[in-house]
């Protein structure tokens, strides 16, 4: 196991990183570990897929038999940041089409929707409705049409831990995009200062990724300050325990995706 400290300079927490974190050095222009991407429909549904092989390179359509996904909702596969939220006439083949990036040099896309539901450089998290899915553009009935890109270069897709076959004959794939989970912090220890009473702790889980503190006096809680200026950003797990047992309890959170590594973040109270 290798740890990396991080001096934060913020009530004196310090940021301990566990696991796999010294990779090797890639190239600037290499995308990095392939986000935990989720179909880009509602949890539990089935859709059949296929592949042409005169479309977009690596693109995958999803559909239900007929127009019966026609309105439904096209979901964002991973947590990122809209970067086109594109309608007709200016998306060409596409119709309207939306794409998120994602960090590390991927992003994802969505197109032929029948109205979009973001816009360009708004805050997206795993199962945020982009849109609603359509016939636009160069269609030829309703369908889900979706692309993962890595460097702008179209990858071979993977959702739900599953990489989808290519082919024209149709395949079905059911979702397993259930959003982005909530941690149930009902119950877990929140007692950030050491004086025996739990304290109100808000991951505001935005790009800016503060965590809030609000202090128990026992009878009414503090003002709410930040207690972490960058710690369990959107797509990750936020817990809390008392990780050195100086019975101060501290953050921990959990990366998930293909590095899942675990970061905690010590309170001195």
């Amino acid at each position: 196991m290798r740890r990396r400290q991080l001096s934060l300079g913020l009530a004196g927490t310090a940021v301990l990183a566990l696991g796999s974190l010294l990779l090797p050095a890639q190239p600037a222009s290499a995308a990095g570990p392939r986000p935990d991407f989720r179909a880009p429909w509602p949890c539990g549904e089935g859709r059949d897929y296929y592949h042409h092989s005169s479309e977009v390179h690596n693109a995958i359509d999803f559909n239900i038999a007929g127009s019966a996904d026609l309105g439904t909702p096209a979901l964002a596969s991973a947590s990122g940041t809209v970067i086109d939220a594109v309608p007709m006439p200016n998306s060409s083949g596409y119709g309207n089409y939306v794409r998120v990036d994602h960090g590390g040099g991927w992003t994802s896309l969505v197109a032929h929707l029948d109205r979009i539901s973001v816009a360009k450089g708004q805050y997206v998290r795993t199962g945020d409705e982009l849109g609603k899915v359509g016939n636009t553009g160069e269609s030829f009935g309703a369908h889900l049409h979706y692309e993962q890109e890595a460097d702008g270069q179209n990858m071979p897709i993977v959702i739900d831990g599953v990489a989808l076959r290519y082919s024209a004959t149709a395949a079905r794939h059911t979702s397993g995009n259930c959003g982005t989970p909530q941690p149930l912090l009902a119950g877990s220890p929140t007692d950030f200062t050491g004086d025996g009473v739990d304290d109100i702790v808000t991951f505001t889980q935005n790009p800016e990724a503060d965590v809030y503190v609000a202090p128990s006096t026992r009878t009414e809680f503090g003002e709410a300050k930040v207690w972490h200026d960058f710690f369990a950003p959107g797509g990750e797990t936020p817990l809390t325990g008392d990780f050195n047992g100086d019975h101060k309890d501290d953050v921990v959170t959990f990366t998930k995706g293909t590095e899942s590594d675990v970061y905690v973040a010590l309170s001195n109270g």
